[in-house]
């Protein structure tokens, strides 16, 4: 999975927005970033004041993706960071949604490898996933499940662990929007084909089984 590591970033509601696009989350501090060893099309997310040349030490030690959130920037604040390197500026009233869409758009200028589990190759980069060649017309969060359970290569993912990645950890527990979601990604999922992905185990939760295709989940190059 590609990471996106907050570097001294506390946006509870960011992990969630980066999940729904199929990045997780790693935190580190500064100190940190020279001994960290992050997936490769990693993102660093740091947050600086304004004029602060800090970042110069970032620049030093990571040798991936830089976006700089800039406290209160202003436009000229935000052209200073790009004119002096960082990949990508932004304020840090933006939006959760939007930083996320950023970091997406950083990975997918650098590649992003494609996700196949048997019939099914979801297209991280396009968010777009298919299944014997077929487009699934998937909502959001459709979309951010089967992401999760692909991820997963087959291994059991729990309600809660499902309903942190694709809604949040804030989100009402008590509530059926999993199971909702899951069935109709199961409807979608499984249309024209006679063989189903998701399986349900038991008091356990959910996880993608190999299908008429028998072949393992890869990451393959683009």
């Amino acid at each position: 999975m590609t990471t996106a590591c907050l570097c001294e970033v506390d946006r509870p509601g960011l992990a969630a927005a980066l999940a729904i696009r199929g990045v997780g989350v790693q935190r580190t501090r500064r100190t940190a970033i020279v001994t960290l060893r992050p997936p490769a099309g990693s993102v660093l997310i740091a947050s600086l004041s304004a004029g602060d040349r800090t970042w110069d030490d970032l620049r030093r030690a990571w040798r991936g993706a830089l976006l700089l959130l800039i406290q209160g920037g202003d436009q000229a604040a935000l052209a200073a960071a790009l004119d002096d390197g960082a990949d990508d500026a932004v304020s840090d009233r933006a939006g959760d949604p939007l930083i996320a869409a950023r970091v997406a758009a950083l990975v997918r200028r650098r590649g992003w490898p494609l996700l196949r589990f048997g019939s099914l190759e979801i297209d991280p980069a396009a968010r777009i996933a298919t299944r014997g060649g077929r487009r699934l017309d998937l909502l959001p969060r459709e979309y951010a499940l089967l992401l999760a359970l692909a991820e997963a290569n087959g291994a059991v993912l729990s309600r809660a662990t499902l309903r942190d990645r694709v809604l949040g950890r804030r989100f009402e527990t008590g509530t059926n929007v999993i199971e909702v979601h899951l069935s109709r990604l199961r409807a979608k999922l499984d249309r024209g084909h006679s063989t189903p992905l998701i399986l349900t185990e038991r008091g356990q939760g959910y996880r993608l089984a190999a299908d008429e295709e028998p072949i393992a989940a890869t990451r393959c190059a683009r």
